[in-house]
């Protein structure tokens, strides 16, 4: 399965990403480009532990919900957003497109080379994850993005 710890897959999504533009229209949701970059970046400093957001209960962050949702099933297009990762709201304000985006990059880099003896960060959403079903939640979700704005 498709996850950030693959190098292959990873990079294949900083590829996709460097093709992101400020001015690309979505194909569905409320979120601008630059809006979604950031988007992006929020759960995996989350994850991290860069960012504090608290895990709220809710049936998504219970078994097998929680596995069947953040591993194999299709994401539908226009789910309502945590609101910790609302940019500007609780989640991180968009400042500079091309700064954003490499602050992204970067993140993913630094969440794909953390060390799987160190436990990621509990999910805001989908409850305890172990770091592999993490890597292929985030995989899941910057990929949902990106064919968002068809990349």
């Amino acid at each position: 399965m498709k996850n950030l710890f693959d190098s292959k897959e990873r990079d294949d999504l900083l590829s996709r990403i460097s093709g992101m533009k400020a001015d690309m229209i979505p194909a569905w949701g409320k979120m601008n480009a630059h809006q979604t970059i950031v988007h992006l970046t929020d759960p995996l400093k989350a994850a991290l532990g860069e960012r504090t957001v608290p895990f709220e209960k809710s049936m998504f962050g219970v078994w097998p919900v929680n596995k069947l949702i953040s591993q194999f099933l299709p994401w539908p297009k226009g789910a309502p957003t945590n609101p910790n990762f609302i940019q500007g709201i609780k989640g991180t304000k968009p400042v500079e497109f091309e700064k954003d985006v490499e602050s992204l990059k970067e993140t993913i880099i630094r969440f794909s080379a953390q060390d799987k003896s160190v436990e990621f960060n509990m999910n805001p959403l989908f409850g305890k994850l172990s770091n592999d079903e993490w890597a292929r939640t985030m995989w899941r979700h910057i990929d949902h993005h990106l064919r968002q704005f068809r990349i």
